[in-house]
């Protein structure tokens, strides 16, 4: 189920890096949209999953490769999961 939710996770942060890529907007700033996501899907109310949850806001909005954030968003999702933060 976790996996699910991760594979869920990921494509929908990069359907947001697409989507602002095929624009040819830089992205600076998450969105409220970004943030909300990461809201309903990670606990931003634990002191511990804080900063992950920044992390995954800071990997979607980066203008790395998609397989530099591929490889960042894997590392970020097992930290996410061995400390029990999703919701």
């Amino acid at each position: 189920m976790r996996t699910i939710r991760r594979a869920f996770f990921v494509t929908c942060c990069a359907v947001s890096g697409v989507a602002f890529a095929q624009t040819g907007q830089q992205k600076t700033e998450p969105s409220p949209d970004l943030d909300q996501m990461i809201a309903t899907r990670i606990r931003v109310e634990s002191p511990i999953c804080q900063p992950l949850a920044g992390m995954v806001r800071d990997i979607a909005v980066s203008q790395n490769p998609k397989y530099v954030k591929d490889q960042y968003m894997a590392k970020v999702m097992d930290k996410i999961t061995k400390l029990n933060c999703w919701r």
